[in-house]
């Protein structure tokens, strides 16, 4: 069992244990009938609040302007059915993040503990009603187990974070979970800084951009001609020489 949470090693001045209820979130005007159902099964287990970073738990700035606010960064943990796990993690963490006006990082894991992720999302102040967010992008972990990188738990403890204010501070965690969700790519962790975790994201979207053509220049070649095999064939040996390079670059 892996209990992602003690990796972020908050001050105990930022640790809380404040569940949140399903009839709580289901109050809120912006939920839809499909979001409501979603509560309504029996996928979620438990949702709490088990930490929170602000100014005057953790010393740290906030930043409050007419299109964004980070007056609090919520930690929660999810605990979802195991058999749901892979179906409702990313819909529950975006629902959570809608939700929620302040920024959070969202921990989701089955009830056995072996299956973990990491969801964050930035967002903006609706400008029809500051109550309310405007998410701009969620972002969610690859699965976290055992076999993730020493180096990445390490990197998501308290005492890495940018303590700028509390933007930098979340912004901190989504160059973390970049790069985690890169290794694929780099094939090890290291937190780099964030305007080359931003070229390697642009990247790994033009290697899936390639790798989606090739597999449909590979649903062509099974009824094509023997000439348009060869146009196919020539142009798959091309899309998979660009991949080659971007990873290259990449290394």
């Amino acid at each position: 069992m892996i209990n992602v949470f003690n990796w972020f090693e908050l001050p105990a001045s930022c640790l809380v244990d404040s569940p949140i209820t399903k009839s709580s979130l289901k109050q809120q005007e912006q939920i839809t009938a499909s979001e409501t159902k979603l509560l309504d099964g029996s996928a979620i287990q438990s949702m709490r609040v088990v930490g929170v970073l602000s100014t005057g738990q953790a010393n740290i700035d906030s930043v409050q302007t007419d299109e964004k606010s980070f007056v609090e960064i919520y930690f929660i943990l999810v605990k979802l059915e195991d058999t749901a796990y892979q179906k409702t993690h990313e819909p529950i963490a975006r629902l959570l993040h809608k939700l929620i006006p302040h920024h959070c990082v969202i921990i989701t894991q089955d009830m056995q503990g072996e299956q973990s992720r990491v969801s964050l999302a930035t967002k903006l102040i609706n400008k029809n009603d500051n109550r309310l967010r405007v998410l701009q992008k969620q972002m969610n972990s690859n699965p976290i187990n055992r076999n993730s990188p020493e180096a990445f738990f390490q990197a998501l403890a308290f005492s890495k974070v940018d303590k700028t204010n509390l933007e930098t501070a979340y912004q901190y965690y989504v160059n973390v979970l970049h790069n985690y969700n890169l290794i694929d790519l780099t094939t090890e962790f290291e937190v780099c800084p964030y305007y080359r975790t931003t070229e390697m994201v642009i990247a790994r979207e033009e290697i899936r951009g390639y790798e989606s053509e090739i597999e449909q220049l590979k649903a062509e070649l099974k009824h094509a001609s023997m000439r348009d095999k060869v146009d196919l064939n020539t142009k798959i040996y091309h899309l998979n020489n660009l991949i080659k390079e971007t990873k290259r670059k990449l290394t």
